[in-house]
């Protein structure tokens, strides 16, 4: 088990970093990267992070991306997402039950925005 570990790790590191510097993100992956943005910032303030496996870093090759294309614009769309999302926490939803967790209902309108779609366009991808 431990040759495996041993033998993958490298491997996994190798193709993450290759992932991490494709040249194209495009509106689809910078709007999924805003909405797990949105959902992080507002369940943190719950400490719903603190248990295991809920924080996932599904992303976090996405942010690396976008910092090699410009470490300005991962700060510039980090602080859209925090002005415009920083706050659903405030309607405290009953978090566990999904058919009215309100920070999911919220980043979900602020996902299909138009308003996301065109800071996207005029701030990230030109």
């Amino acid at each position: 088990m431990n040759k495996l570990k041993t033998f993958m790790m490298p491997l996994f590191f190798v193709c993450n970093m290759a992932y991490a510097n494709q040249s194209e993100l495009n509106l689809a992956d910078i709007k999924g990267l805003s909405l797990k943005e949105c959902l992080d910032i507002n369940y943190n303030k719950f400490n719903l992070y603190t248990k295991p496996g809920l924080n996932d870093k599904s992303y976090l090759f996405t942010w690396y991306s976008l910092d090699n294309k410009s470490s300005d614009k991962s700060q510039d769309l980090k602080n859209y997402i925090q002005q415009k999302t920083g706050d659903f926490y405030l309607s405290k939803p009953p978090v566990k039950n999904p058919e009215s967790n309100m920070i999911f209902i919220m980043c979900m309108r602020f996902y299909n925005s138009q308003e996301l779609d065109n800071y996207i366009k005029d701030n990230i991808l030109k």
